[in-house]
Parts: C-alpha cells; sequence; structure tokens
C-alpha cells in the first residue's frame, strides 16, 4: 500500500495548530498501520473490528475532549 500524500486544494493546512497536526499524524499512523490492513476483509463481512475500539478510544476519537458542539470538553 502506498503512503498517504494529502493535497490542501484548499489551503486548509495553514489553520491547523502544531497540536492538531500530531493528532492527525497519529490517527493516520494508527490508521495505516491497524486499519488499513484488515479494513477489506470486516468490509466483506459486514463487521466492525470491535477490538479497535480501546485504541480508538485512547487516540480520542469519540469526540470527548472536543469543546462545544454538545460535546463534553
Amino acid at each position: 500500500m502506498f503512503p498517504y500524500q494529502p493535497v490542501d486544494y484548499f489551503g486548509l493546512e495553514s489553520f491547523l495548530s502544531e497540536e492538531e497536526k500530531a493528532a492527525r499524524g497519529r490517527v493516520r499512523a494508527f490508521v495505516e498501520a491497524e486499519v488499513a490492513p484488515i479494513l477489506n476483509d470486516y468490509h466483506r463481512r459486514g463487521e466492525f473490528p470491535q477490538h479497535l475500539l480501546p485504541q480508538m478510544g485512547a487516540l480520542g476519537l469519540f469526540g470527548t475532549t472536543l469543546h462545544g458542539y454538545g460535546c463534553p470538553g
């Protein structure tokens, strides 16, 4: 699999803080290492890889670190 090569057509990169860029990098690395290799198999079976939930939670992917939008912050 080829590494992800982002294209920023709208220049949104300039609006991200270094902390946000680091978080994006951690999530991207997680997806490349843990999700991408198993994604097709789970999709074909119509299942969700529940064993990934603890790792996703540790990365803060469930909105509990967001302020506003009805999230607890």
